[in-house]
């Protein structure tokens, strides 16, 4: 998923998180020191992700080689038998989720879509990620950039320990933690779909503002409510947010997002779109939303995420500032 740009500037090795199974290299010494694989996931899957973990936190690293090649029939016996192979791959995800705390799903995930958005290349970097599972996203920007200087803070005290490996991270809820960072410190700030998650957006793009650099960015993405996947299934009296994995408490579209950013004295110098994968199904319901009058373009419908590159405006007008000091005394 990473650009062809960005896949110049990785070296040959370089450092994960997690390894998939199917050829290890791997001393002795740390088998003894961490253990052998954990027959809770036999007879497969997951069983690497726990062993990869276990590695991190004993102090070692894990290095991808990619001038290694290795010939492997992947997943052969597994594929005799589809079904058992699926019902064994949820089972095994919910028990390394009882082991561990993490969805790995959620809290693994790597952001090469965000990292688009930024100039990673040939300069030193302060960069902080809030949200930051553990770590993928962060950890690939080291590999592009060693560097760069990484912090985090992350909600799930697990997940934060394997962040902590390669960055300094702080564990606890952004809203609630002081942030011990200097004033004009970061060059990028990240937050992949952190703001569905905020008790009080306003009082965080605050916050976060005086520690951006004159010319520092948030790279930020969020959900579209305006989705036509949700709006068809709010019609029909589903609501995927039920979810016991989703902490999602707001909703955004592009026009809520936009008024979120300047009412706080940002200003979005660039924003893109991820469009949904399942589109030719609600092309149909798209034309039906049209000729109901009540919506001038359907292109938001079609969106499913947003993401955005926002700056701190130079300077706040005066009715802003008045906003702004009524905000934070209610806040108070």
């Amino acid at each position: 998923n990473i650009s062809k740009k960005m896949q110049l500037t990785i070296a040959k090795w370089i450092e994960k998180t997690k390894l998939v199974g199917f050829c290890m290299l791997i001393k002795k010494s740390v088998i003894d020191k961490v253990g052998v694989l954990d027959e809770t996931f036999s007879p497969g899957n997951y069983e690497d992700d726990d062993l990869s973990f276990r590695i991190i936190l004993a102090g070692y690293k894990l290095l991808l080689c990619y001038d290694v090649f290795i010939h492997h029939f992947g997943s052969i016996s597994f594929k005799k038998d589809v079904g058992k192979f699926n019902k064994l791959l949820s089972g095994n995800q919910l028990k390394f989720k009882e082991k561990w705390g993490i969805n790995l799903d959620q809290l693994s995930i790597c952001r090469t879509d965000l990292m688009e958005l930024m100039d990673l290349e040939n300069r030193d970097l302060n960069i902080l990620e809030i949200g930051c599972g553990i770590g993928n996203t962060l950890l690939e920007i080291k590999n592009i950039n060693s560097n760069a200087k990484l912090y985090a803070i992350e909600k799930n005290k697990q997940a934060g320990l394997i962040a902590a490996n390669f960055s300094e991270v702080i564990i606890g809820d952004v809203e609630e933690v002081e942030l011990p960072y200097e004033k004009e410190y970061f060059d990028y700030i990240i937050m992949g779909d952190l703001l569905e998650c905020i008790y009080e957006p306003k009082a965080l793009m605050l916050k976060l503002k005086p520690l951006l650099k004159r010319k520092g960015e948030i790279i930020v993405s969020c959900k579209n409510v305006q989705n036509s996947e949700f709006i068809q299934k709010m019609l029909l009296g589903k609501w995927d947010f039920n979810n016991i994995d989703t902490e999602g408490i707001r909703f955004y579209t592009l026009k809520e997002l936009h008024n979120l950013f300047c009412e706080t004295g940002y200003r979005v110098k660039q924003y893109s779109q991820r469009i949904s994968k399942n589109l030719e199904k609600f092309i149909d319901f798209n034309e039906k939303l049209l000729k109901t009058g009540l919506v001038d373009s359907i292109l938001d419908f079609n969106v499913f995420q947003w993401l955005f590159k926002i700056s701190a405006k130079a300077e706040i007008d005066e009715n802003m500032k008045i906003h702004i000091t009524e905000y934070l005394n209610l806040m108070q």
